[in-house]
């Protein structure tokens, strides 16, 4: 394992990105994040690491359903969401390119609604998407 975990924690998202990629964040809201990869703090291996919350500002309730890199947004790729009570939205990549630390409204929901699945897709890709009640 890469880091330290106290008891009740847990990872919950892992991957590899660049110091120049951009990090998109998307909520369980509808709200998506953007911050520069070198933007956060280098730690060691068995440094404790910080809150998301500490360089983004997400509400108190917000949760991270997805985080994705990307190194620009020139490349033809599609955010799919799908939301608790049914709804579906087909975004291109490119239109999350303005989001800042503060956030981006993604998709618009009710206050009973919530992103329950997020994926990403390119062109012509075919995929499946399940979702788990």
């Amino acid at each position: 394992m890469g880091m330290d975990l106290k008891e009740d924690d847990f990872v919950e998202h892992l991957f590899i990105s660049s110091t120049h990629q951009f990090m998109l964040f998307f909520t369980n809201k509808g709200k998506v994040y953007k911050i520069k990869t070198y933007e956060l703090p280098t730690g060691g291996r068995r440094s404790k690491g910080r809150s998301i919350r500490n360089f983004l500002n997400f509400d108190y309730n917000e949760k991270v359903r997805m985080v994705i890199t990307t190194d620009d947004f020139k490349f033809k790729e599609f955010m799919i969401m799908a939301t608790k009570n049914g709804l579906i939205k087909k975004t291109e990549l490119s239109e999350y390119k303005n989001a800042r630390r503060s956030g981006l409204i993604a998709i618009k929901l009710n206050k009973s609604d919530e992103i329950v699945g997020i994926l990403r897709i390119k062109p012509k890709e075919k995929s499946d998407f399940n979702i788990d009640k």
